[in-house]
């Protein structure tokens, strides 16, 4: 599924890179055809940016629960990680949601 978002996100960085291009703005037919792409893949392309904000934010919870010794510190990083693990869990369903194909 990564492999596939990490496909996704390239794609619609090119798409961007296309609609930049002077030679495909003056192509009408061309740039609204990138842009309803571009628009079709922007909520995939958000809903993963955030999936790997919540994930690095899980990460470093988990890494001050195995090194910080300070009791305070420790607890809110244990409440952090539940948040953030219920997030991740949360995004990685509406991701697996989004990338079912759609109807035509």
């Amino acid at each position: 599924m990564f492999d596939q978002l990490e496909n996704v996100v390239k794609h619609y960085e090119w798409i961007n890179q296309e609609l930049a291009r002077p030679e495909v703005a003056i192509n009408h037919e061309q740039s609204q055809k990138l842009i309803r792409e571009l628009h079709g893949l922007e909520e995939i392309v958000a809903t993963y940016r955030k999936y790997r904000e919540v994930s690095s934010g899980l990460e470093e919870a988990r890494e001050i629960l195995e090194t910080s010794k300070d009791t305070e510190l420790l607890e809110m990083a244990d409440m952090e990680k539940d948040e953030l693990e219920q997030q991740e869990f949360d995004l990685s369903e509406k991701l697996k949601f989004l990338l079912v194909p759609k109807d035509p």
